[in-house]
């Protein structure tokens, strides 16, 4: 469909003062506002085209406060020689390090919701991992936070490792750690 395109329309938020987080949710309500004119095919945004109902559908989470992080953040997976790994990009845009994840043992399913947990993090509770941090998403959990040059990212990305989860019935409800 994108190469029937006749026209583009371009959305910036110009606001210095603004926090990140706020700009991006404006941001998303203006494009997403836009996929109601009946020509609109689809959003390019994090360097993906998102058909217009998939957009919106993401985008109709802050009608009730939470983030629209799918309209931001890209999760990328990708096979490696020791298993999967993955990465986010968007993260960038809040001026924060995008994470990657190398050679996970984790299905891919578990991988991205690893990244999803981490970016939630991230933005809802503002947390700034830095090198030599640890992170845990449940009780005990302790992951080493490590700053470096991209795996399969430009410049300096932080990488957490992901391992497959305990059983289930061993797993409890808890919100991030970092330290």
């Amino acid at each position: 469909m994108t190469q029937k395109h006749k026209a583009h329309l371009l959305i910036t938020v110009l606001d210095i003062d603004a926090p990140p987080i706020d700009k991006g949710i404006l941001l998303v309500k203006i494009a997403s506002t836009c996929c109601l004119q009946l020509p609109a095919m689809g959003v390019f945004t994090g360097g993906t085209v998102y058909q217009i109902g998939l957009y919106r559908n993401m985008a109709a989470v802050i009608k009730s406060g939470q983030l629209p992080v799918f309209n931001w953040v890209w999760f990328g997976l990708y096979r490696t020689s020791g298993g999967i790994g993955g990465y986010t990009y968007g993260l960038e845009l809040f001026g924060r390090d995008e994470i990657e994840v190398p050679n996970s043992d984790a299905s891919p399913d578990r991988l991205r919701n690893f990244l999803v947990d981490l970016v939630f993090c991230v933005l809802e509770s503002h947390a700034v991992f830095q090198d030599g941090d640890t992170v845990g998403l449940s009780p005990g959990q302790r992951l080493p936070v490590t700053r470096s040059k991209g795996l399969v990212l430009p410049g300096m990305t932080l990488k957490i490792p992901c391992h497959e989860s305990p059983r289930p019935d061993s797993v409890q409800e808890s919100s991030p750690v970092y330290s």
